[in-house]
């Protein structure tokens, strides 16, 4: 499909583009400029996280091998990657949202949500949809505590939580958002704690990359197997 040339237009940050026709490439280059529109410090908050989770060595221990010296990153917190790529772009979050029969009073969450892309998009267009984001990394919920303070998004939380706790529960709510967002271990955990939530209520489930869809097709058949999954090119849509 043809994409589109689109410019950054700060009167509509976040727009709705028609059948999805953009590049992940021109995606990429929209979030880059609503990253700086809203202020967020995503490269200087990435770079703490690379200092905090593998300090190097000093430089005068002689006993460094040339591999021990570079960064051992934790997976959990996913830190090392390019920024645009770490994070799912503006556009495909509207464009999911929109296909989501979302309904005033719901809620969603995003299991992984670094610095609450969605949580803008949904203050922004769907202002009467609560939204919860957990995020492992201190450095990303802080960061995208101090955006968002800057706007009036009063059913937008960000919660700092590392979901491989084994007593962690998330909160009930009507759709959740997985990227990739840690160990295979971890994600199948998440599900886990999703089916159980299934048990009282129905629940969307919109996995995005290739390790949480991968999961949900080998072992999950209470997302796969009730309704037909609607699978598009990054992200498919799962219903229990």
């Amino acid at each position: 499909m043809d994409t589109m040339s689109l410019d950054f237009n700060p009167e509509d940050p976040f727009p709705l583009i028609e059948g999805m026709r953009y590049s992940y490439e021109e995606a990429k280059s929209h979030s880059r400029q609503a990253d700086h529109w809203l202020k967020l410090k995503t490269y200087r908050t990435e770079q703490k996280i690379r200092l905090r989770s593998s300090p190097r060595k000093p430089a005068w221990d002689h006993n460094i091998t040339p591999w021990e010296d570079d960064v051992v990153l934790t997976e959990q917190e996913w830190s090392g990657l390019e920024v645009q790529a770490l994070l799912t772009p503006y556009y495909e979050i509207r464009s999911l949202l929109a296909l989501l029969p979302l309904q005033k009073g719901q809620r969603v969450v995003d299991l992984g949500c670094a610095y609450a892309r969605m949580g803008h998009v949904i203050g922004a267009h769907y202002p009467d949809t609560y939204f919860t984001g957990y995020e492992i990394a201190e450095e990303r919920v802080k960061e995208a505590k101090r955006i968002l303070e800057k706007f009036d998004y009063p059913k937008v939380e960000v919660i700092q939580q590392d979901l491989s706790e084994s007593d962690f529960k998330p909160i009930p709510a009507d759709y959740y958002f997985i990227y990739d967002f840690g160990t295979p271990q971890s994600i199948q955990k998440s599900l886990n704690d999703l089916r159980e939530v299934a048990l009282s209520r129905s629940v969307h489930v919109i996995a995005r990359g290739g390790r949480s869809r991968h999961l949900i097709f080998q072992g999950h058949a209470w997302l796969c197997e009730v309704h037909p999954p609607r699978n598009f090119p990054r992200f498919t849509i799962f219903r229990s």
